[in-house]
């Protein structure tokens, strides 16, 4: 079965949050999927055009893929309330550093927490150190 093909499924609720929380996704905002902007957005060659483009109040899940151009600032996304995942391509970002404004991104904390309380083993965590030479 093609992945583009709608098998009668909808979208529900923006998160699994507001589905625990009985937060449905067209409230206040008409009955249509298309009112709203994503809550998972791609940024490629041939999708999304840009991190301006992607960022906006709702985002949750940023992907940067294959990028042709040049390499992309962050600054769009900084205080954005929602977005807890980031996943970029090698040589995507201008400035690797500037991930480190972006609060929401520590959302593996939260989620730790509750494998604790169900005595489940944590996410791992990889953290990946290197020189990117001097601060200019």
């Amino acid at each position: 079965m093609s992945h583009e093909k709608n098998c009668g499924a909808g979208l529900v609720a923006d998160s699994l949050t507001d589905l625990l929380l009985g937060r449905r996704a067209a409230e206040g905002r008409g009955t249509g999927r298309a009112e709203r902007p994503p809550a998972v957005t791609r940024v490629n060659g041939s999708g999304v055009p840009g991190v301006t483009a992607a960022a906006h109040p709702g985002l949750e899940i940023l992907a940067i893929g294959a990028w042709e151009g040049e390499p992309l600032g962050l600054e769009p996304l900084v205080g954005l309330p929602h977005l807890r995942t980031l996943t970029a391509c090698p040589g995507t970002l201008a400035d690797p550093l500037e991930i480190a404004r972006l609060d929401g991104l520590k959302i593996m904390d939260l989620a730790n927490e509750i494998l604790a309380l169900r005595n489940r083993p944590p996410i791992t965590r990889t953290v990946v150190e290197a020189d990117l030479g001097p601060v200019g």
